[in-house]
């Protein structure tokens, strides 16, 4: 870091709109806010809305700044988000300029950092590059692959969430990449019990004995919600009374209720996307949290469940077993295996005792695993290494 100046002036471009929500603080701000108090750091994010979100700018403390980018095609993104970067960069100094993932906001990352001299870090968080099923699924996927791989190759530092996209990367010219994964600011939220949970149970179950089983997710084609409706499906006759609580939002809510009350009528129970200080209340008051993704990298429910002491079954995505240990902390199923998720799913509604014991022992794996001064830490690190560069 510059010794002549106090703080660390980093700009972020990605695609994370909850960091644009007004009102009570939620966790994407609160972490925010936590990194430029601990690092220290002035932290410029640069964030794609929805075209009909204001075009504004807002601070969450006095280092934490927020510039919304709306747009109504991501094509867009790429232009605004560009000039909106000049601006800042006009008006202030920047030490690092750092980017979500290395197409979308790569793109402007890279041509900024090229243009102004400036070290870029681009973030892996995602499954995507080099994975085979992302890559087949579209000629978009394939460009994107291509694109990615050189905005990787040219960055200062490469950092992921899950050692399994570290391996990945390796082999594809990438040099000094980090795994570091996403600090849980509120972990003690979901460690404590949670006084709503029963209420929220019974309210969720609507008169039903149970099982209530959860999944937290976006809406979206690569969470594979049908998946669990369809696994869910197969066991209707054997749990009578259980509930799937749907929590989160996306572009696919529409037809998935269709979809859910073709496959579970009357079971499922659409929250919606909610703050996440409250998630801990829905995780405790189910049995099982449920997760299908096709792709991810580190999904933070498995870590939310396990610390709400709630075990998880989930596909087995790039992170997966670096959260969950199959059969002692919950399951993990290929991906895309209904047959095997349903057994799974099936498996620990039949034995809630051992559904209990593997988020016991989840929970106290997490306790050792949450640390947000080991992350800090990693984090100045990266940037000092990128400054370097």
């Amino acid at each position: 870091m510059q010794e002549n100046r106090k703080y660390l002036t980093i700009l972020n471009i990605g695609l994370d709109q909850d960091l644009a929500n007004d009102g009570e603080y939620n966790e994407s701000q609160l972490r925010q806010i936590m990194y430029s108090e601990w690092l220290p750091s002035k932290i410029i994010h640069i964030v794609k809305t929805r075209g009909n979100h204001p075009e504004k700018i807002t601070t969450l403390n006095q280092y934490v700044s927020i510039y919304t980018s709306p747009v109504i095609h991501w094509l867009l993104y790429l232009v605004k988000a560009t000039l909106i970067g000049r601006r800042i960069i006009k008006t202030q100094k920047v030490d690092i300029i750092q980017t979500q993932e290395s197409y979308f906001s790569g793109l402007i990352g890279k041509y900024l950092s090229v243009r102004y001299r400036i070290p870029l870090i681009v973030g892996a968080y995602s499954d995507e590059i080099e994975n085979p099923l992302w890559v087949r699924q579209s000629i978009l996927n394939k460009i994107a692959n291509k694109i990615g791989k050189k905005i990787l190759r040219g960055a200062a530092v490469i950092r992921t969430d899950s050692l399994a996209v570290y391996e990945r990367l390796r082999p594809c010219g990438c040099k000094n990449i980090m795994y570091i994964p996403f600090a849980i600011t509120n972990a003690d939220v979901f460690m404590d019990q949670d006084e709503r949970a029963s209420e929220l149970r019974a309210s969720l179950l609507m008169g039903q004995r149970g099982p209530l089983v959860l999944t937290v997710s976006r809406l979206e084609p690569e969470k594979n919600i049908e998946m669990i409706f369809q696994a869910l499906a197969g066991l209707k006759v054997k749990f009578p009374g259980m509930v799937l609580a749907v929590v989160g939002d996306g572009r696919l809510e529409e037809d998935l209720r269709k979809k859910g009350e073709q496959y579970l009528p009357r079971r499922v129970r659409w929250v919606g996307r909610i703050n996440n200080k409250d998630l801990a209340a829905y995780y405790q008051a189910s049995e099982v949290t449920l997760l299908a993704s096709e792709r991810e990298s580190a999904a933070r429910v498995l870590y939310e469940s396990l610390l709400s002491g709630t075990t998880v079954i989930t596909t087995a995505t790039a992170g997966a077993n670096e959260v969950i240990k199959d059969r002692l902390t919950g399951r993990i199923v290929e991906v895309g295996n209904r047959e095997q998720f349903a057994v799974a799913i099936d498996e620990l509604l039949s034995n809630p005792q051992l559904a209990r014991k593997m988020g016991k022992t989840g929970k106290e794996d997490m306790r050792k695993l949450v640390s947000l001064e080991k992350v800090v830490s990693q984090l100045r690190t990266m940037y000092e290494l990128a400054i370097r560069k």
